[in-house]
Formats: C-alpha cells, structure tokens, sequence
C-alpha cells in the first residue's frame, strides 16, 4: 500500500513539474492597456514621422527658393514613404507579438467566413460612397480623382495604388488587424469595435467632416471583421470603398 503511495507520488511530481515547465516557455498574454498603449505609440509615430519630414522638407524648401507646388508634392511622397515604413513595421513587430510568434494570426490574416454577410456590406459600403459623392466634395478623400486627371500618369497611378490599395492595406493591418486581435483576447467585440474605429477615425481629424462622414464606414468595417472573423474582411470593403469614391470623383 505504502509502495503504491509513493508511486502515485512521483507521479503527481512529474506531472506537476511537466506543468511548470508548460508554463515557462507558454507566452505570455499582453495586457488590453499595454494593447492600447502600444496602438497609440504606432500613431503617434505616425504623426511625428509627417510632421519632421514636413518641417525639415519644407524648411529646406524655403531656404532654396523652392517654388512651394514643387516642395508640396515632395513633402506629399516622402510622406507617402514614411507612412508605408512605419504601418509595415507596425504590422509586422505587433503581428508578431501578439500572435505569439505568427504574423498571420496576429494580423487576423485568415479565411473569411460568413461571405454572404460580407457581400451584403460590401453592396452597403458601396451605396454609401456613391450617396457621398453626391452630398459634397467636403466629405470625399484628400485627394481626389478629379485631382488624378490632371496629374502626370505615373503620379496618377501611385495617388490612386496609394488610396485604393496602400492605405487600406495599411491602416486595416493596424486597426482591424493586430490592435482588433489583441483586444479580443481581453474584450468583447463591442468595446473592441469601438475603440478600433475611434483610433482610426481619429487619423481622419484633419478634415473633421470627412471624419464625421467614415462614422458609418468605421461601423461596416467593424462588422465586416467580426463576421468574416478575417482582417481580410474590411481589407476587401476598405479598398472597395475607396475605389468608388475616387472613381467617381473622375466623372
């Protein structure tokens, strides 16, 4: 009987030290506030990388007599640059800590599921661009297709990849992509959504009424990630979205 006991012991001791061991190499999950923090930090790195590109650009500009289009349009691409660096960066140092390692699942990069859902909101973010462009030209994109049709064709073609393809690709990786993935581990889909689509309305602010015009688009693609449980889901309405916007600008 004595003999069983101890076997049973060791045992036990086994099982506890194979636990411990588990829980050594298991990663750890991040806090919802250092989530949080870490979106913000992305953002804010953002904001400086522009504003420093402008201020030393525009700075050198003006100590040249560089006539003020010509310094605009280098501020513009040099802009355009930082922003893909730093969203990529993002992608993939976040993608990859909060998915333990896997960019893919940190990114929400996966099948979509729910297609019929997803082809409903995309008919849905369709007519709404096409009723913003007749609200107002206030409401539309910074740049415009109106604007492309007067551009050199390789400007055309890099304004228009930029908005239908790089910033879509860019902010859903950030806002619907790790910072959502994160999140969910911590929240519900609600107070995930809504702080997801107030980070990403809050990078429209310098056109307040713009920003007010994505509030229902904020609300597509939050849904369209939560259904399609893919970042995939709002990357496709994102860039559906702005296609038609800027198409129609053209005409």
């Amino acid at each position: 009987m004595i003999e069983g006991f101890d076997q049973e012991l060791e045992r036990f001791d086994r099982e506890l030290d194979r636990f411990e061991r588990e829980q050594e190499h298991r990663p750890q999950i991040e806090s919802a506030r250092r989530i949080i923090l870490a979106g913000i930090g992305w953002i804010l790195l953002w904001f400086t990388c522009d504003f420093v590109i402008g201020a030393v650009i525009g700075f050198i500009g003006g100590l040249y007599n560089v006539p003020n289009s010509s310094t605009d349009r280098i501020i513009s691409y040099a802009s355009d640059f930082s922003d893909v660096g730093v969203f990529s960066a993002a992608a993939i140092i976040r993608g990859r800590i909060v998915g333990s390692g896997n960019i893919d699942i940190g990114l929400g990069n996966k099948p979509m599921s729910r297609l019929p859902i997803i082809a409903g909101l995309a008919i849905i973010v369709v007519a709404y661009a096409i009723l913003l462009h007749f609200v107002g030209p206030e409401t539309r994109l910074n740049k415009t297709g109106r604007n492309l049709l007067w551009m050199h064709p390789w400007e055309a073609l890099w304004d228009f990849f930029l908005i239908v393809v790089i910033a879509p690709l860019a902010e859903e990786s950030l806002f619907r992509g790790w910072l959502w993935t994160g999140l969910q581990k911590h929240w519900g889909v609600l107070p995930t959504a809504l702080l997801t689509s107030t980070f990403w309305l809050a990078m429209h602010l310098f056109n307040p009424v713009q920003s007010m015009a994505l509030v229902p688009v904020a609300m597509i693609l939050a849904a369209a990630r939560h259904f399609g449980q893919s970042v995939r889901a709002p990357l496709a309405l994102h860039m559906i979205y702005n296609f038609v916007v800027i198409s129609g600008d053209m005409f």
